[in-house]
């Protein structure tokens, strides 16, 4: 089996996500759906852990779930490969 390769360090990369992603995606939708919405006056609760690995953002899961609602994907795993 074969080691996890690091990126080039010498290579310098200028992009962000947002340019892959076309001006009519519905992802864009569901992001500003999402972003609009206040997440403690829907009942979502955000308990911090003081150890272990910090937690995703809420809002991070319900976009997730909006996208994979509106793909008819309901499978964890194939939602994994839709965010590779």
């Amino acid at each position: 089996m074969e080691y996890i390769q690091p990126e080039n360090r010498q290579q310098v990369e200028m992009m962000s996500m947002d340019m892959f992603i076309a001006p009519d995606n519905e992802v864009r939708v569901i992001d500003g759906f999402v972003q609009a919405l206040d997440m403690e006056k829907l009942g979502f609760k955000t308990l911090l852990a003081d150890e272990g690995c910090p937690p995703f953002h809420p809002k991070t899961f319900l976009k997730l779930y909006l996208y994979g609602y509106m793909n008819r994907t309901r499978s964890s795993r194939w939602l994994e490969l839709e965010c590779v």
